[in-house]
C-alpha cells in the first residue's frame, strides 16, 4: 500500500497522519469548549453549529401609571399612591433575560419587578414598581422613562410615557328626570330615568367595587316626606342587594307628592339599571314597590353628591349640592 504523500510528493509516515488527525481532532473540542461559553449553539439539519448572541436590548411595549385604588390609570393626585407599571420583553436570540426595570420621573428613579401579569384599563402588564407617594407638585403632565437592561448588558432608554396629575375634586353640576315614552308625566315608574352630571370623570370602581360603568343592575329608593331634606321626597340608588346605598349622594324632589310612603324601584320584577359614562351617571328605575303617585305641581330639584365617589385620579367627590336648571317642571 502506498503511504500518504506530504505536499513535496515525499511519502510520510502512517504515525505522523495519525497524530495530525489527533490534533485536528483536539481542537475542533478546544474550539467547541471556547463557542459553547460565548453563547449556546444551535444545531440545523446539516449539523452545521451556529452561535445566536444576544445583542438586542429590552423593549417596554407599552407602560402605565395607576393610583392606588385602582380603577381608571393615567392619573394620580398630590399626595396619593400610585405605582408604574410596564410590558417589557427581551428578543434576543436566545434572550439572556431582564435584569433590571427602572421608571425615572418627577419621584426619582423607581425599579419595577417582575411577577403575575397585572392587568389595568383592559391591558396586561409584567413589571409594576412599588407603591409611590406622590409630592406635592402642581397640576400637569408629567413625564418619565424606562430604562431596560437585559443579562449582557444591552440597555434601552424610552421616553413617551406620561401620567396626569389632578388636584381637583370633581362637583356635581346638573341634576335632570325625564319620564319614559308614554309614561305618566309626574308620577315616578318603570322606564322613567334620573341623571346626575359631574364637571370631571368619576372612577366606577368608587361607585361600586369592580366596576366598570356598564349597565348594572341597582334599587332606587324613594322615601316620603323626609326630614333631612326639609321635609321633601328624596332620592336614593342602592346596591342591587338594596342593603347600602351607593355613594352618589341623595336627591332631594322639592315635592312631598312623589309617594305617599317610603318606596322601591327594581327589588322585585324589573330591576333598576345604572351607567356612570365619564362624569354621567343615569339611572332607570325599575318596577316599584310601594306608592308612588302624580305629582300636583312642578318644583326643582336639587342634588347633594357624597365624597366617598372620587374622580379618575382618586379626589373625593365635592359635597357642594347643584340644583335643577331650566324651566321648573314635575320630575319623572
Amino acid at each position: 500500500m502506498t503511504s500518504p504523500s506530504d505536499f513535496s510528493g515525499r511519502s510520510r509516515p502512517r504515525r505522523l497522519t495519525a497524530l495530525v488527525a489527533m490534533c485536528v481532532l483536539g481542537f475542533g473540542l478546544s474550539a467547541a469548549t471556547a463557542w459553547a461559553a460565548f453563547a449556546t449553539p444551535t444545531t440545523s439539519a446539516g449539523n452545521e453549529y451556529r452561535a445566536a448572541p444576544d445583542w438586542v436590548a429590552p423593549s417596554a411595549a407599552r407602560s402605565v401609571v395607576e393610583k392606588s385604588q385602582g380603577g381608571i390609570p393615567g392619573y394620580i393626585r398630590p399626595g396619593g399612591g400610585y405605582r408604574v407599571l410596564a410590558q417589557v420583553t427581551d428578543s434576543g436570540n436566545p434572550s439572556s433575560g431582564i435584569t433590571s426595570v427602572i421608571a425615572d420621573g418627577g419621584e426619582g428613579p423607581q425599579a419595577l419587578s417582575s411577577g403575575t401579569i397585572f392587568t389595568v384599563g383592559g391591558l396586561d402588564y409584567n413589571y409594576r414598581s412599588a407603591l409611590v407617594t406622590t409630592s406635592a407638585v402642581p397640576e400637569g403632565v408629567y413625564p418619565y422613562t424606562l430604562a431596560s437592561t437585559d443579562g449582557v448588558g444591552n440597555s434601552r432608554l424610552q421616553s413617551g410615557f406620561s401620567a396626569t396629575v389632578d388636584n381637583t375634586a370633581a362637583s356635581a353640576t346638573g341634576v335632570q328626570a325625564a319620564n319614559k315614552a308614554g309614561g305618566i308625566l309626574g308620577r315616578p315608574e318603570i322606564g322613567d330615568t334620573a341623571t346626575l352630571t359631574f364637571n370631571d370623570t368619576i372612577d366606577p370602581i368608587s361607585v361600586i367595587s369592580g366596576w366598570n360603568g356598564a349597565l348594572t343592575d341597582v334599587v332606587v329608593r324613594i322615601d316620603n316626606n323626609v326630614a333631612a331634606q326639609g321635609g321633601f321626597d328624596a332620592m336614593t340608588i342602592y346596591n342591587a342587594s338594596n342593603s347600602a346605598a351607593l355613594p352618589l349622594g341623595t336627591v332631594r324632589l322639592a315635592r312631598t307628592d312623589y309617594v305617599t310612603a317610603n318606596s322601591t324601584f327594581g327589588v322585585t320584577g324589573t330591576t333598576s339599571k345604572l351607567t356612570l359614562s365619564g362624569g354621567v351617571a343615569t339611572v332607570q328605575l325599575g318596577t316599584a314597590a310601594g306608592t308612588p303617585t302624580t305629582a300636583a305641581g312642578t318644583g326643582s330639584m336639587t342634588w347633594f353628591p357624597a365624597s366617598a365617589a372620587y374622580d379618575r385620579a382618586g379626589n373625593p367627590t365635592s359635597t357642594t349640592s347643584t340644583t335643577e336648571t331650566g324651566t321648573v317642571d314635575v320630575e319623572f
